[in-house]
């Protein structure tokens, strides 16, 4: 129940902090057997077609690998909040 939890939580923070429309969740376990969740925080601007795609379907390819210098500033907002509400609630 809290990895439950904890999901939904860092759910509400990619949805705040992106002003996401929702977040879609994954969790599958035939590969990898820890426990863990792929969420994808969804936008109003995406492609029509794209709007109500599951994520899997997406272009992956497509999109941009992780640059600290872009893409830092970012990820440390994400984790300043997630710590704020997740570990800040415990």
């Amino acid at each position: 129940m809290q990895f439950l939890q904890d999901m939904s939580d860092c759910g509400d923070v990619l949805r705040d902090e992106l002003g996401a429309i929702r977040i879609n969740y994954a969790m599958f376990g035939n590969v990898e057997p820890a426990l863990h969740a792929h969420l994808f925080p969804r936008r109003s601007d995406e492609p029509p077609a794209q709007l109500t795609a599951q994520p899997w379907a997406l272009d992956w390819a497509a999109a941009a690998a992780f640059d600290p210098l872009l893409h830092g500033e970012l990820r440390d907002r994400l984790s300043e909040a997630v710590r704020a509400r997740v570990v800040g609630a415990r």
